[in-house]
């Protein structure tokens, strides 16, 4: 899978999965995406709601964001039924 898929596949509500530098991990608590490791979630779905991490880490990890931003809101475009919340990265490690 490219990048772009996995956004596309977290974005879809997928549990799992792994591309180049970005996967996905389903849990109790939700469905997350990451950027290269544990250290750097990028969103987290959960009951409806989306908690997308704003923080800066790398030129690459921006990127990755702007991906699963756009699958977020071409996924959720038509019904609007998730709300997405900006949280930074403290916070949102602290909700997984």
């Amino acid at each position: 899978m490219t990048n772009r898929q996995i956004s596309e596949a977290f974005a879809r509500g997928e549990v799992s999965g792994k591309a180049n530098s970005m996967f996905i991990e389903g849990s109790g608590n939700g469905n997350v995406i990451y950027s290269y490791g544990y250290h750097f979630p990028i969103a987290l779905i959960r009951n409806g709601q989306c908690f997308f991490n704003t923080d800066k880490y790398s030129r690459t990890t921006s990127k990755q964001q702007g991906q699963v931003r756009r699958a977020l809101n071409r996924w959720w475009y038509e019904d609007n039924s998730l709300k997405i919340h900006d949280v930074d990265t403290l916070n949102l490690k602290a909700m997984i």
